[in-house]
């Protein structure tokens, strides 16, 4: 199949747009890590963070890991912008 350059165009900004974000450990916190230093499980870690979530304290966006996985990253509201 022969991409035409306006189809090509086309394809690299939905790309760009709907790129997952790579992992930043300064900013993001992943369940597994604050379940880990909290000492709880993951369900619980989650409900504390999609709680803080709800209050608009963090904010939480689907990142991409090292291994090419997915989680979602929680982060401070003030770092979205960055």
């Amino acid at each position: 199949m022969k991409i035409t350059q306006d189809e090509n165009e086309l394809l690299m900004r939905l790309v760009e747009e709907n790129k997952i974000p790579d992992y930043d450990p300064e900013k993001h916190v992943i369940v597994s890590q604050f379940a880990k230093k909290l000492g709880v499980s993951g369900n619980h870690a989650r409900y504390i963070l999609d709680n803080r979530v709800k209050k608009g304290k963090l904010a939480k966006e689907k990142v991409r890991m090292d291994n090419g996985h997915t989680a979602y990253g929680y982060f401070n509201i003030s770092q979205k912008e960055e």
